[in-house]
């Protein structure tokens, strides 16, 4: 099998992910297979960036990991979340 570049890689799994969000952790195994196949799993975080990318710049999302000095309060946890997003498109707020 030969192999496909990131960005086509990339396009693939966002496609996926948009077509069938049901099935994210099947492609994400999947993609991880194919890395393993390629010896290419060093690039793991390469790719889901990009995906992360490309998903921001398609669909306006932004994936975030948010960490907190201090422990949230069970009010916080149970309250929905606001999230800001800064992307070319603009700054939205999100409850």
């Amino acid at each position: 099998m030969a192999k496909a570049s990131r960005r086509t890689i990339v396009k693939t799994v966002v496609r996926l992910l948009r077509d069938r969000p049901e099935d994210r952790s099947a492609i994400v195994r999947s993609l991880a297979a194919y890395l393993a196949l390629h010896k290419q799993t060093n690039q793991l975080d390469l790719f889901m960036r990009d995906v992360a990318r490309e998903l921001e710049t398609s669909e306006g999302s932004v994936l975030a990991e948010v960490t907190s000095a201090r422990p949230r309060s069970l009010r916080v946890a149970r309250s929905p979340a606001r999230t800001r997003s800064r992307s070319p498109r603009g700054s939205k707020v999100r409850p």
